[in-house]
């Protein structure tokens, strides 16, 4: 039902939010239509006060933190979406949007009690195949924040083939300059704070593959 959803080009600002609510089987129930919205306005970089509203009526507060899990589901995605469900509400953790995208399953949960990001990332390892990358997102906050730690996780996937090693879980915010090179705009924006706050603070940078030696 979401592959569909969220094959939109969203770089020619094609996406339009009223193909988003028409989309999907006429079986779905309500709270199943609202999901399969949200997670396509996050996909396909939404972040308008639509989007809000859809994330409000699924019970994400105003202003709301969030991170993003993603991954290749171990056997069908239906058991991937239920196991990270199931594993967010037994830590206490806030609302949770699942979907599939390009063959991953992909999450936003709100943090709450005991679902922290790595908890969470932790927990729901065994949900995911262990043949290819699982991934975390950076904590972000608010609908383009969810939009933005959605894509690092896909982006952050798409560059682990380039890694010598991929550590699992990996981190997107561990791949910057892999994702800056893919066109994710979060890691381009990550990466210019870190050399300005380098060149301010005179600070080694946080990586020392951003630059050459000659320039530490």
């Amino acid at each position: 039902m979401l592959d569909g959803m969220t094959d939109f080009d969203t770089e020619h600002g094609s996406v339009d939010f009223l193909d988003l609510l028409s989309s999907g089987s006429a079986q779905d129930d309500a709270d199943s239509r609202l999901e399969s919205v949200a997670f396509a306005c996050l996909v396909n970089g939404l972040a308008d006060e639509r989007a809000a509203a859809i994330l409000g009526i699924l019970d994400f507060s105003d202003d709301f933190l969030c991170f993003a899990i993603g991954g290749k589901p171990l056997h069908t995605m239906a058991g991937t979406r239920a196991a990270i469900r199931r594993t967010v509400h037994d830590l206490g953790g806030g609302p949770c949007v699942t979907g599939t995208t390009n063959g991953l399953c992909v999450a936003l949960i709100m943090p709450r009690a005991a679902a922290t990001p790595d908890v969470t990332c932790t927990n729901t390892l065994s949900a995911f195949s262990t043949k290819a990358p699982v991934c975390l997102g950076p904590l972000r906050r608010g609908v383009e924040g969810a939009c933005r730690t959605v894509q690092a996780v896909r982006s952050a996937i798409a560059a682990a083939p380039a890694l010598p090693q991929v550590p699992r879980p990996m981190r997107a915010d561990d791949v910057l300059p892999e994702r800056a090179l893919l066109g994710d705009q979060d890691a381009v924006d990550e990466l210019v704070d870190h050399a300005l706050h380098v060149a301010k603070y005179q600070e080694r940078p946080g990586r020392m593959d951003f630059c050459g030696e000659e320039d530490h």
